[in-house]
């Protein structure tokens, strides 16, 4: 199987999740092994994954649990960078796999929390959702050093696109943040790659649920925009 990458995630303990494109059938796929992937696999890190890159996934098996469908076992030290697309070429593989709005999670997909959004335990139509954006974003750091969006409609979600955090995974990249927040009011397409979380709790005592949160954000015009790139257009802070 190759997978065409679009969604890179970062997440806890310098992890990282990784989704994107079967190149066969254009259906989302998620790569999953035996256990969380470690950032050591990202590209400038001696590893496959950025992207934009085309990567050869071996043998792969459907693993689905609900919500998260997209989920193929693999043997993820495996993998290998098999070539990249040019940037048209990705905007029309993000174009063709785009769905309707956030209504691809199902009913099920309800406000949460203070301000997000979520399905139950083992709820939803899917996991991943590629959405071509025509409303309301913004992409800010919080008092809390925390990266959130602003959707709209008092919705606010996390973002976790790898690409926006310094190489801790952990710490916001200002200077990325403004400069991609440029690029969203730039007037060109916008695509947007949500994910729902594996199941957890926020705070104890509640029920776990899958948290919607921005897994990638893909501006039609910011070429080139990938893990190691860093042209000078921005700083660090």
């Amino acid at each position: 199987m190759r997978m065409l990458v679009t969604d890179l995630t970062r997440m806890r303990e310098g992890t990282i999740c990784v989704a994107g494109i079967d190149s066969d059938t254009g259906k989302r796929v998620r790569p999953v092994g035996t256990a969380s992937l470690p950032a050591a696999l990202l590209n400038g890190r001696d590893g496959p994954f950025d992207v934009g890159r085309i990567i050869d996934l071996g043998s792969a098996y459907p693993a689905p649990s609900p919500p998260e469908i997209e989920d193929v076992r693999v043997n993820i030290y495996a993998c290998r960078h098999a070539g990249s697309v040019t940037m048209r070429a990705f905007v029309e593989a993000l174009r063709a796999a785009a769905v309707r709005g956030l209504d691809a999670f199902g009913p099920v997909l309800v406000a949460a929390g203070r301000s997000g959004l979520a399905t139950a335990e083992g709820t939803g139509a899917c996991s991943l959702a590629i959405v071509r954006w025509e409303g309301p974003l913004d992409v800010s750091i919080t008092p809390r050093n925390q990266l959130r969006a602003d959707l709209g409609d008092g919705r606010i979600i996390a973002v976790t696109d790898a690409r926006l955090y310094q190489p801790d995974l952990m710490t916001p990249h200002a200077g990325r943040v403004r400069w991609l927040q440029q690029q969203i009011t730039s007037g060109e397409d916008l695509f947007l790659a949500f994910g729902l979380s594996r199941a957890f709790s926020q705070r104890p005592g509640e029920p776990k649920r899958h948290w919607l949160q921005l897994n990638n954000l893909h501006p039609a015009g910011a070429r080139g925009w990938q893990v190691g790139w860093d042209d000078g257009r921005y700083a660090a802070s």
